[in-house]
């Protein structure tokens, strides 16, 4: 991949992938009052500065490069005082993001040579896009402070460095963890290490946090010793997957069998488990849906 290539790709998994959905999680724990409380009157809430972010996505990534109307009022941004609900708020940036996502897709090198007027600044079309994430960063952590200002608590988004303030393991889906290692590890732990290889390795996710869970439930029964699991990587392995993508395909059975555990709770859980075992004899590589 070009440096440009690799400049566009960290921007997109910074801006979707790490600031966003982090920002959108700390906001949906709000109440309306906590969303629009400010300190004082030279402090915005955080209410205005989505806003904001919202103006600022919109003028200098999204009208910039698509030629589209900059219809932006910076001043409103901050003069609103109505109180605009967390939801709506997080429906309009969420709009945005997916658009500004479809924009820095579309990129190339030479847009981002290209010379742009954004606000009355000459600029690249490299910094248009710096700008925004840098921009972006800024004020998502203003977000999250006032967020653990007014909550009082962790957000946890770094546990994994809590305790020494590296991560403690590095997890490497296509190696097999030591079981006594792994099973010492807590369960909050071990889904921080899965998650971690995904963002290290820019593995973008419908729901990375849903994914992550499952992974680490079949990591689970492969440390703790499931045969019928063991037999099934091990198979699917022999059959040209990586272990990685051997893992998915157990995971695929198992949230197949999970969402109907949680669709029909009047029946044993052991009939359930039983019938995910059964599932994971019948898969193969050919298959299964990647």
């Amino acid at each position: 991949m070009s440096v440009s290539g690799l400049f566009l790709e960290f921007s997109r998994w910074k801006l979707l992938d790490e600031y966003w959905p982090r920002l959108r999680s700390s906001v949906e724990s709000l109440t309306d009052e906590q969303v629009w409380w400010r300190p004082n009157d030279a402090s915005n809430s955080i209410g205005n500065l989505i806003l904001h972010l919202n103006g600022n996505v919109r003028q200098w990534l999204i009208a910039s490069f698509s030629g589209a109307d900059d219809a932006r009022n910076r001043p409103a941004e901050f003069a609103e005082r109505n109180a605009i609900s967390p939801a709506a708020l997080l429906k309009q940036l969420g709009a945005t993001m997916d658009e500004a996502s479809a924009v820095l897709s579309k990129l190339t090198e030479a847009d981002l040579l290209r010379t742009l007027n954004i606000q009355g600044y000459t600029v690249s079309g490299v910094e248009a896009v710096y700008q925004v994430v840098e921009h972006f960063g800024m004020h998502y952590g203003q977000i999250l402070y006032i967020t653990k200002l007014v909550r009082g608590e962790n957000l946890g988004f770094y546990r994994e460095l809590d305790a020494t303030g590296r991560v403690p393991n590095v997890h490497n889906p296509d190696t097999s963890p030591a079981p006594m290692e792994w099973l010492a590890l807590d369960e909050g732990e071990r889904i921080a290490l899965v998650s971690a290889y995904h963002e290290r390795n820019n593995i973008h996710l419908p729901d990375a946090q849903l994914h992550a869970v499952v992974h680490v439930v079949v990591e689970n029964q492969l440390a703790m010793g499931e045969a019928t699991v063991i037999e099934t990587l091990e198979r699917l392995q022999k059959e040209g997957l990586g272990r990685h993508d051997a893992i998915h395909a157990i995971g695929s059975v198992l949230a197949e069998d999970l969402y109907t555990l949680m669709q029909d709770q009047t029946g044993p859980a052991d009939a359930t488990y039983q019938k995910y075992l059964s599932g994971l004899r019948q898969l193969t590589a050919n298959n299964w849906h990647r």
